[in-house]
């Protein structure tokens, strides 16, 4: 999550009643968390362009945007998509839970806003959110360490052929040039020489 002022995480409000903005603010500050807030859709994509946050709490009925059309948007973007999504909705309201899911949203918190609820639903997401941080980092070091070591391995094969290679060219001076001088014991490790580069020779 973002380390701004040493926040807890940095959460965007979308709702176009000023009233429900404040109390959301109201709450989630005093837990310590980085608070902006917008009053519609259009205004929210242009925030998240400008500066994604880590969380984003969505109400659903709005005018020219509403909610789904927004958490669409968000997850047709590369830049955007995996910022998680908390729709806001009224009891009284007809709301399509499965829409809500099926365009990306990750969970949902009615109004009236209950404290404890917003509060726990909203670290319930920042925590999956930090843990799947964590996880892509654990992941781009893995790949980083693999590279390392088949950048090693082609190295090292490549320093056992030029070895190979020097090995190779002794034991054909040897044969060519000094193998009618060699007795019997010369020639048998000469042999055993010439045995072991083929051997050698056929792992590489």
């Amino acid at each position: 999550m973002n380390n701004r002022n040493e926040k807890k995480g940095d959460i965007l409000i979308v709702d176009d009643i000023p009233e429900n903005l404040q109390l959301l603010f109201t709450m989630l500050t005093k837990q310590g968390y980085e608070v902006r807030r917008v009053l519609s859709g259009k205004q929210a994509l242009n925030v998240v362009k400008v500066e994604p946050p880590d969380l984003i709490l969505l109400d659903i009925r709005m005018p020219e945007l509403d909610g789904y059309e927004v958490c669409q948007r968000l997850k047709a973007d590369e830049t955007t998509q995996n910022i998680p999504v908390i729709f806001l909705s009224a009891l009284n309201e007809t709301f399509d839970k499965v829409t809500a899911f099926q365009v990306g949203g990750v969970d949902y918190i009615s109004k009236p806003f209950q404290l404890q609820e917003v509060i726990i639903r909203v670290e319930n997401q920042l925590n999956l959110l930090e843990m799947q941080r964590k996880l892509e980092k654990k992941n781009k070091e893995l790949e980083l360490v693999n590279k390392e070591l088949e950048a090693f391995g082609y190295r090292v094969s490549h320093d056992l052929r030029n070895h190979l290679n020097v090995i190779n060219s002794i034991i054909y001076l040897l044969s060519k040039k000094h193998g009618q001088k060699l007795d019997n014991v010369g020639l048998k490790n000469l042999k055993i020489l010439e045995d072991e580069r083929k051997r050698e020779n056929s792992y590489h």
